[in-house]
């Protein structure tokens, strides 16, 4: 079953890059063609195996049942007996490998629509893309053909089949609701539904406002103020709306996979945005410019925040029961500092500032200088570092802050140890009264 949900998963893709071809290159329509009959070769093989195996495994399940208990035609149409349902009766692995071949079905007939839908552009489709569900098909049908055999006798009696036919609709259409919608809801959620997403939020990534604009007040509980932008807003509404849908399904297993196949991709989605937004300012300034770095502030308090609704999400029971971990199952990294983390830190700059002041070895052997308290040559990059920390803690919220203080402080350290104490300088009294003094400041810079 993995192999072939891997090889509908590979072909999905191929569809999805040969949808994207079609639309952007229609000069490459042989390609397309050419790649569209090796699939079609694929798909000749697959379906037909597919179909074969949901066959024989609800022939396992004792499908179709006998349509009533009693031997008498007549008495089946007028005291219907009680009938188990398999799908109903069916537990633990059985119940797991049905769920399995009934989504891989349909999710194998989502693909050949997608690709039907995409041939005939321009052609009307309706007739051609309206097909029953095959995996409902192969359910109705024997009990159809089982029908027959009553309804040809009743030609003079038409009450009886429509008691019959009335009979088999109370019989199992619970587990149409119960059961096989939601499985039918999962396997048509492939593209489509994170697709719908995705264009949904497009215009609310695009809209600036939403990462200015501060959230009033949270979801998360506790004091801590987030300092988070609208943006996390917007996709916390989307993740909780999957999580909402995932609700109806049957069986924790459907539950988690729902939530994998929908919300990680979204959660995806919002990481790979901070990021991108974190890259596009580094690359812009190296964050040395306060822009830029407000510009990466809000993107660790949105993820940051994002994160923390969803550890307060996992420890829900709902979650408990799925085994999800916020980290390694939703694809969350956690990372002190945050995206501060992940972009050049502002350390860049001060390094570029205090690089006269290191190279001049000289300065070690001799007094400070009078009237001052530290090195004149220090000032420059103090004062850098002084504005940088500023906003770093105006704008981050007070985890990521002490994140990045330390990640800063840290790599200033390693600067200044390896630039002075470590270039084989000679130091006099003088030079180290001198050296102390500046330190000093420096301290103050992180104490402020």
């Amino acid at each position: 079953m993995d192999v072939r949900s891997l090889a509908i998963k590979s072909l999905k893709l191929t569809e999805d890059v040969l949808a994207s071809v079609t639309k952007t290159r229609p000069q490459w329509a042989r390609l397309v063609s050419a790649v569209d009959h090796r699939v079609d070769r694929a798909l000749a093989i697959l379906r037909p195996q597919a179909i074969a195996d949901y066959r024989a495994l609800l022939t396992s399940l004792g499908w179709p049942p006998p349509l009533s208990m009693s031997n008498s035609s007549d008495s089946d149409a007028r005291k219907p007996a009680e009938v188990q349902n398999p799908l109903f009766t069916m537990q633990g692995d059985l119940k797991h490998q049905y769920c399995e071949n009934f989504v891989a079905l349909c999710s194998l007939q989502e693909l050949q629509r997608q690709r039907k839908s995409r041939q005939l552009a321009g052609h009307n489709r309706e007739v051609a893309l309206h097909q029953p569900l095959w995996s409902i098909e192969k359910l109705v049908n024997p009990l159809a053909i089982a029908s027959q055999r009553h309804f040809s006798k009743w030609v003079d009696k038409p009450e009886f089949m429509f008691a019959l036919v009335y009979k088999i609709s109370q019989d199992y259409v619970d587990s149409m609701d119960e059961l096989l919608q939601p499985l039918v809801d999962e396997a048509m959620l492939s593209e489509i539904e994170i697709t719908d997403m995705f264009d949904k939020l497009k215009p609310e990534m695009e809209n600036e406002r939403n990462w200015s604009t501060k959230i009033q007040g949270g979801v998360v509980s506790g004091p801590e103020d987030y300092k988070s932008p609208a943006i996390s807003s917007a996709f916390l509404r989307r993740l909780s709306s999957v999580v909402d849908r995932s609700r109806s399904l049957p069986t924790i297993y459907l539950r988690s996979r729902f939530i994998r196949l929908a919300g990680v991709p979204l959660v995806r989605k919002f990481l790979d945005c901070l990021f991108l937004r974190c890259q596009e300012a580094e690359g812009l300034t190296a964050l040395t410019d306060d822009d830029a770095l407000i510009k990466v502030t809000k993107s660790s308090n949105a993820g940051c925040y994002f994160e923390s609704v969803l550890k307060e999400w996992c420890e829900d029971v709902f979650f408990l029961e799925m085994g999800l971990n916020h980290s390694d199952e939703l694809a969350i990294p956690v990372s002190e500092g945050g995206f501060i983390g992940e972009a050049n830190e502002p350390g860049t700059g001060f390094d570029a500032r205090c690089r006269d002041y290191m190279k001049n070895k000289k300065q070690w052997q001799e007094k400070g200088e009078e009237g001052w308290a530290v090195s004149k040559q220090f000032i420059a990059a103090l004062d850098y570092l002084q504005g940088k920390m500023s906003v770093l803690e105006e704008g981050l919220n007070g985890v990521d802050f002490a994140g990045a203080w330390r990640s800063l402080a840290t790599s200033v350290d390693r600067l200044l140890f390896n630039g002075i104490l470590m270039s084989n300088g000679k130091f006099h009294d003088g030079g180290v009264g001198r050296l102390g003094s500046d330190l000093a400041v420096l301290f103050g810079v992180f104490e402020a």
